[in-house]
């Protein structure tokens, strides 16, 4: 398994943030802007005062060793959880194309700094292909680093807003 950590100072309220990252807008752009989705909707599975549920559909190329595949496409949901009193959420990712073989989670974290806030964003991918696997676990998480700008430019877009 290979993980990823970033942190970065956000320059508003904790209670903005918050908004901002559960807005169904924004996961929507997240997905067509940041992670290259074709198309993206978000369905609501609950609310209440402390808790808030949604899963995000969309369909992505396909992605195997080489990079994209333009000439198939996969449907993938991300369910994320935010327990909203704590500012933290955990989310997976489902492919069809690796159905049990590859497993995405992570956490997203709200902390108040100051004024600020501080955003902790965690991610842990395992590939359980055999002679593969760990290959592909590092390209996938240096493929998500280095477009990690795209995701803090898009928060701070949306802060401005």
């Amino acid at each position: 398994m290979q993980s990823l950590k970033k942190e970065r100072t956000v320059l508003c309220s904790p209670d903005r943030l918050l908004t901002v990252l559960t807005n169904p807008e924004f996961e929507i752009a997240k997905q067509k802007d940041v992670s290259g989705a074709l198309d993206a909707n978000v369905k609501e599975t609950k609310r209440t005062e402390d808790e808030l549920g949604y899963d995000i559909h969309s369909t992505e190329y396909a992605k195997g060793m080489t990079g994209l595949d333009k000439s198939k496409t996969e449907s993938v949901v991300i369910k994320t959880r935010w327990n909203l009193k704590e500012r933290h959420a955990e989310w997976t990712w489902e492919g069809s194309q690796y159905g049990k073989k590859v497993s995405v989670s992570g956490t997203i974290t709200i902390k108040p700094q100051g004024d600020h806030s501080q955003l902790i964003s965690t991610m842990d991918v395992e590939i359980k292909i055999p002679l593969v696997g760990g290959v592909a676990e590092k390209k996938t998480i240096s493929t998500i680093d280095s477009t990690w700008n795209k995701f803090d430019a898009l928060v701070d877009t949306y802060i401005n807003k």
